[in-house]
């Protein structure tokens, strides 16, 4: 896989900022799949900084998955977020799909 690193910069940057949106966004499905696919390069790459970020972010993260299996799958999607709106405007986001779907685990592995 080619390194970004020298054209992007830190690439645990990005990623924060993309988990951090899907959180604003109520988007617990994503961010729950973000984490997952994310976490072992967090855990090596980041930085200490990052790594606090990360933590918080994971642990907020935590609620919020607990939360959709109390209340059910899109509970906590803010629909009147821009960005929400505008995946489903665009048919990224089915909030039918979602809401029936199951609510997807963390899974930390490294």
């Amino acid at each position: 896989m080619h390194d970004f690193t020298d054209t992007q910069g830190n690439p645990v940057d990005f990623m924060l900022r993309a988990m951090a949106l899907s959180e604003e966004c109520g988007n617990v499905r994503t961010l729950v799949t973000q984490i997952n696919r994310n976490h072992a390069t967090i855990i090596t790459t980041a930085t200490q900084d990052q790594l606090e970020t990360y933590r918080t972010l994971l642990s907020r993260a935590e609620a919020a998955s607990e939360a959709e299996r109390i209340y059910g799958s899109g509970s906590q999607l803010k629909l009147s977020h821009p960005h929400i709106r505008q995946l489903i405007m665009s048919g990224l986001l089915d909030v039918r799909q979602t809401m029936d779907s199951d609510v997807p685990a963390l899974n930390l592995a490294t």
